[in-house]
C-alpha cells in the first residue's frame, strides 16, 4: 500500500455555492491546489459521501457521482464510463433519516461501496467539478432541506492512494 491523501470537499466551500438555495447545489465547482499530491504518480481513488436531508428524494432513486478530473486521458475507470465522456466515480445510496416522525432521505456512500478508479497522474486543472447526476444522465434536481442548521448540502472526501509501478 502506497502513501494516502484525503481531499475534503464541503459543498458550502464551492466556488458557485449559493447559500439559502436548495436545488442549485447539484453541480458545483471547487478550486483545488493539487500540489499536495506528488507528480508523476498513479493513484487509486475512492470516496466517502454524506448529504444532509433531501426533501424530494425517493428511497428508490439512484444517483451517480460525477467528478470531472482535468483530462480524460489521465483517467482509467475500473467501474464504468457514463455519458458523453463524463466520468462516474460511483453511485450514491439513499438512506432513510427520520426527522420529527417524518421520513427524509440522505445520500450516502462509504469507501468500500464502489470500486476505486485509477488516475494515471495527479490532476492539474485547479477547477474540479462535482455533479450529482440521475441515471438519465442529467443533473439531479434534488432539493436539499434548507431548514436544517447545516449550511452545507454535502461532504465529499476523495481518498487518493499512490500505486506503485
Amino acid at each position: 500500500m502506497g502513501k494516502t491523501y484525503n481531499l475534503y470537499l464541503n459543498s458550502s466551500k464551492a466556488l458557485n455555492f449559493v447559500a439559502g438555495t436548495a436545488t442549485s447545489q447539484n453541480d458545483l465547482t471547487y478550486n483545488i491546489n493539487w500540489s499536495f499530491l506528488p507528480d508523476n504518480k498513479k493513484f487509486k481513488v475512492s470516496f466517502n459521501f454524506h448529504s444532509q436531508n433531501i426533501t424530494n428524494l425517493d428511497g428508490s432513486d439512484t444517483t451517480a457521482l460525477m467528478v470531472y478530473f482535468d483530462a480524460p486521458n489521465t483517467y482509467v475507470p475500473q467501474s464504468t464510463v457514463v455519458g458523453n465522456g463524463n466520468f462516474c466515480i460511483g453511485v450514491l445510496h439513499p438512506y432513510t433519516n427520520t426527522v420529527n416522525g417524518n421520513n427524509r432521505y440522505i445520500l450516502q456512500t462509504d469507501y468500500q461501496d464502489n470500486p476505486p478508479i485509477m488516475l494515471l497522474n495527479r490532476p492539474y486543472n485547479s477547477n474540479l467539478r462535482v455533479e450529482l447526476q440521475t441515471l438519465q444522465e442529467t443533473t439531479a434536481s434534488y432539493a436539499f432541506d434548507t431548514n436544517v442548521n447545516s449550511p452545507s448540502r454535502y461532504v465529499l472526501i476523495l481518498h487518493f492512494e499512490e500505486v506503485d509501478e
